[in-house]
C-alpha cells in the first residue's frame, strides 16, 4: 500500500511529447497522462491467490452495485476500504494482481468528498467501475502509446460524439477523466483529460491499428485541423496524410484556392460556413494536388 492507496504495478510512461503549436498544457499532456490508459505490468498469479483475487474482486463489484442500487451509502463504502485485507498488507496487498480492481479501489477512497455541487465520484463514475471490472477489463486492447494530443476540452468531445465520461483516481497523476467514441468506420478511441485542468485531450486507438490510417481516421471523425493537432506516435506518416483545399470561383469566374485542411470534414464545416452568407461566388473542396 502507497499512505492510503493501493499501488496497481509499474506504469509505463510514454515520454514527454515534442512541443508543438498546441500551447504548453498540451505539449505536456501525453507525459502525464500516458499511464493511466494501457494494463501495468504486473506478475502471474498462482490458482491459490487467484482464487483469493476473484473473491475479492467480486467483493468489490457486489459493493458498488449495492450503491447504484440505493443499498449501500458513500459512508459505508468508506467504512469497507477500511476494514480487513482492504487496508493491510495481506496476499500481496490485497488487490495488486489485478490492475484495474486496484484503480477502482483507490478511486474510491474520494467515495465523500465533493466536488462543486456534486460528488468527485459521480453515480456514473461508480457505473462505469463496475464496466472496468465486468465487461471491459483492464482495457488491453488499447495501444501502448498515444496517438495525438489534441486541443480541446473532453465536454466538447462528449457533446459532439454524444458520449459520457467516467473519473478516476492515478497514483502520482490525480484525478483523471476519460471518454470512449467511435469513429464513422467503426475504430474506438480513448480520450484522456486532466480533471482539475480540463485542457488538452491525450487519443490513443486500438492496440495494432495501423498508425497512419487512423490518425486520418480520428482527423476526420473530430474535423481536426492542423493547428489543434499534435501528432504523438512517431510511426505516423504525417506526409501520407491527405490535405484538402477549399477552393472559390468569383463573380468573373476566376478560381482560387483559400485555404487547406487536415481533414475533408473541418474543409466542408468551412465550406458549409461560405455557402451560408448568400454569396454569389462558388465554393467546393476539393483533395489538395488534384487541380482546381
Amino acid at each position: 500500500m502507497e499512505g492510503n492507496r493501493c499501488v496497481a504495478g509499474t506504469w509505463n510512461v510514454h515520454p514527454e511529447a515534442p512541443p508543438g503549436r498546441l500551447g504548453v498544457a498540451t505539449r505536456t499532456l501525453s507525459s502525464r497522462l500516458s499511464a493511466p490508459t494501457h494494463p501495468p505490468v504486473r506478475r502471474p498469479l498462482s490458482p491459490e491467490e487467484q482464487y483469493i483475487q476473484t473473491e475479492r474482486v467480486r467483493e468489490l463489484v457486489d459493493l458498488l452495485c449495492a450503491f447504484l442500487d440505493g443499498r449501500k451509502d458513500r459512508a459505508e463504502i468508506t467504512r469497507w476500504r477500511r476494514t480487513g485485507w482492504r487496508n493491510a498488507e495481506v496476499d500481496g496487498g490485497g488487490l495488486q494482481g489485478q490492475g484495474m480492481a486496484c484503480l477502482v479501489f483507490d478511486c474510491l477512497d474520494d467515495i465523500e468528498r465533493r466536488r462543486g455541487d456534486d460528488f468527485l465520484v459521480r453515480r456514473e463514475d461508480v457505473a462505469g467501475y463496475v464496466a472496468w471490472l465486468t465487461t471491459r477489463g483492464e482495457r488491453g486492447a488499447i495501444g501502448p502509446r498515444p496517438l495525438a494530443a489534441v486541443a480541446r476540452s473532453i465536454d466538447s468531445l462528449v457533446t459532439e460524439m454524444r458520449g459520457d465520461t467516467v473519473r478516476f483516481f492515478q497514483p502520482g497523476f490525480g484525478w483523471l477523466v476519460e471518454t470512449c467514441f467511435v469513429s464513422a468506420t467503426g475504430r474506438g478511441f480513448w480520450a484522456v483529460s486532466d480533471l482539475e485542468r480540463g485542457a488538452g485531450l491525450e487519443i490513443r486507438t486500438i492496440r495494432g491499428d495501423d498508425p497512419t490510417e487512423a490518425a486520418q481516421d480520428l482527423a476526420e471523425a473530430l474535423a481536426l485541423d492542423t493547428p489543434e493537432v499534435q501528432w504523438v506516435d512517431p510511426r505516423i506518416d504525417v506526409a501520407a496524410l491527405p490535405r484538402w483545399s477549399l477552393w472559390r470561383q468569383d463573380d468573373n469566374g476566376q478560381r482560387y484556392e483559400m485555404s487547406t485542411f487536415l481533414s475533408y470534414s473541418r474543409a466542408m464545416r468551412e465550406c458549409a460556413a461560405f455557402e451560408a452568407r448568400g454569396h454569389k461566388q462558388m465554393y467546393w473542396v476539393r483533395r489538395q494536388g488534384q487541380g482546381d
